[in-house]
């Protein structure tokens, strides 16, 4: 854009035409006055394109907030069920454990009165009198009552612990298919959040 000058004016007048000195110069100044619209209009143009730009970057960014929040509540969820699954599972190791010492127990319980009854009964202890199942209905009365007693008492703990461990089993199953989808969630929403601006990935997966 450099203006024209005054001689420059007086070329664009058609040959043959005859002005005044007042009418070159109100010639010039119609010119002046042309060209700095013009440049006021391209300098307009350019500003509301830098506005719109900034607009649109203005759009991006608040949608990337928004999806980084999303992601954000998203994560701590899928954190926070992801512990409450350990702990969860720790329980069930611990029930785990607990069931096999009372099954355990229970087997030497039993062992114990069958060597208790042959030894009463003085008859020798083999192999074929420890392994089989006991049979209280040939115990003295009086020691029946009380190895049903026991014996019972830990059948109900050892069926109390087993419904637990199925009960804890699924809950697991539970929460693992809460963590999975949470975690698909976040995977996608990561996506979206890194489609918005080209270029590296702005977020990488944990």
């Amino acid at each position: 854009g450099r203006l024209p000058g005054f001689s420059e004016v007086i070329l664009t007048v058609s040959e043959g035409e005859t002005l005044s000195s007042d009418q070159r110069k109100q010639k010039y100044v119609e010119l002046l006055i042309a060209r700095q619209r013009e440049i006021m209009k391209l300098e307009m143009q350019k500003v509301l394109d830098e506005r719109n730009e900034a607009r649109q970057r203005v759009m991006k960014l608040e949608k990337k907030l928004t999806s980084l929040e999303l992601s954000y509540y998203k994560d701590n969820r899928a954190n926070a069920l992801l512990a409450k699954l350990r702990v969860t599972e720790k329980e069930r190791d611990l029930a785990v454990a607990r069931l096999k010492h009372l099954t355990q127990d229970v087997s030497e319980t039993k062992l114990m009165y069958r060597l208790h009854k042959a030894l009463l009964s003085d008859s020798p202890v083999n192999q074929t009198s420890v392994y089989p199942e006991v049979k209280t209905s040939n115990l003295d009365p009086t020691e029946k009552k009380p190895v049903n007693s026991v014996l019972s008492k830990k059948a109900e703990e050892k069926v109390e612990l087993e419904t637990k461990i199925v009960l804890m089993e699924k809950k697991n199953q539970s929460q693992s298919a809460q963590i999975e989808k949470l975690q698909q969630l976040v995977e996608r929403q990561r996506q979206k959040i890194n489609a918005l601006c080209p270029g590296p990935m702005l977020m990488e997966p944990n």
